[in-house]
């Protein structure tokens, strides 16, 4: 719902620099990706729940920001708005410094350098890139923050392979 002033500026610009309609092989694409969307939601939804509970239970994890993780009002919230979880999580390092950051994530095997988000492959990227220690800070933000996309492969894959790398990181 909005002002028809606004609608208009966004048709016209829509219509002027994106086209009128998106090309036969785009829409191809988009439907095949949404025919099996149910399955792959579903996936990523168990998936999901057996990666959280590992992360809950190593002590080199200080925080977990996902809907199963938050307080009991956040949890009857998620329970009660959301048909399922999805995949896109962040954590806190434990006593994180430049070193364990980069030993952690040069250590994983099954996750990519995050480049966009939502696809099949499990990803991640570390909120410190090196040089942008004060705009953590001013987001308020930990260096040791990770964000994390868990994608198609077998959660016990990716659980293992998150293990090693925290081993990696932390010896």
């Amino acid at each position: 719902i909005a002002k028809q002033e606004i609608i208009e500026k966004i048709r016209h610009f829509g219509v002027t620099f994106l086209g009128a309609t998106m090309s036969p092989m785009n829409a191809w694409l988009a439907i095949r990706g949404l025919r099996t969307l149910p399955v792959r939601i579903k996936s990523l939804d168990a998936s999901i729940r057996q990666v959280i509970c590992f992360l809950q239970s190593d002590y080199r994890i200080e925080k977990i920001y996902h809907p199963l993780c938050g307080d009991e009002t956040q949890k009857e919230l998620a329970n009660k708005y959301l048909s399922g979880m999805g995949s896109l999580f962040s954590f806190v390092l434990k006593d994180a410094n430049p070193e364990i950051i980069q030993k952690f994530v040069d250590a994983l095997q099954h996750f990519t350098l995050a480049y966009s988000w939502g696809g099949f492959e499990s990803l991640v990227l570390p909120a410190f890139k090196g040089n942008n220690v004060q705009e953590l800070k001013q987001r308020h933000l930990s260096i040791g923050h990770i964000r994390m996309y868990v994608g198609l492969e077998e959660p016990e894959l990716l659980i293992q392979d998150i293990s090693n790398a925290l081993d990696q990181a932390y010896q």
